[in-house]
């Protein structure tokens, strides 16, 4: 929603621009949402390393979202809503994204590994997992799922009043410039 929030707020007299950026979108996400089909279909035929590529052109679909949803956002020559000096909530809120959206995938990468070398990956993915077990992988496969585990209790909802509040900051009208400058600080 981000990304697409920023592609509508791109200035209407840079066409071209706003364009190739909204295509840009289009492909990138319709790519998505094509991987996500083919890894539930390669996963429920058991068709592992189908599905580990699927699921890697997927992965890399949401950065190039995330990409896209920076530039939309900190173009000056092209947003709309970046024409006022004193509203700085649409990048930082883009920006911020950005590095959250890779932090989760770290961390979800991480206990990808985790798992392996602990031996507790699905039964789909047995071929990769580990012959030796140690006591010490165990307890990092545990704190690495506590990880993700919290930051699918937090971020979806943090992201959601995250870009709830910058859509009601952006949507303040002029007049009340001093008191949006105070919101978007805070």
């Amino acid at each position: 929603f981000g990304s697409m929030f920023c592609i509508i707020s791109l200035d209407s007299e840079n066409l071209e621009k706003r364009q190739s950026i909204s295509i840009a979108h289009i492909i990138l996400f319709s790519l998505f949402v094509t991987m996500r089909i083919a890894h539930t279909i390669t996963f429920a035929y058991k068709i592992s390393k189908a599905r580990s590529v699927v699921w890697l052109i997927g992965f890399l679909c949401s950065f190039g979202i995330a990409i896209v949803l920076v530039i939309a956002a900190v173009d000056k020559d092209t947003n709309y809503y970046l024409s006022s000096p004193t509203n700085k909530v649409l990048p930082a809120t883009a920006i911020l994204s950005l590095l959250l959206w890779m932090k989760v995938a770290v961390t979800n990468v991480g206990l990808g590994g985790a798992k392996n070398n602990a031996g507790t990956r699905s039964p789909e993915d047995t071929y990769q997992n580990s012959e030796d077990v140690s006591e010490d992988a165990k307890e990092k496969e545990e704190r690495s799922q506590r990880i993700v585990n919290n930051d699918l209790e937090n971020v979806p909802y943090t992201m959601i009043l995250a870009f709830g509040s910058m859509f009601c900051i952006i949507s303040l009208d002029s007049e009340n410039l001093e008191k949006r400058q105070s919101i978007s600080i805070a």
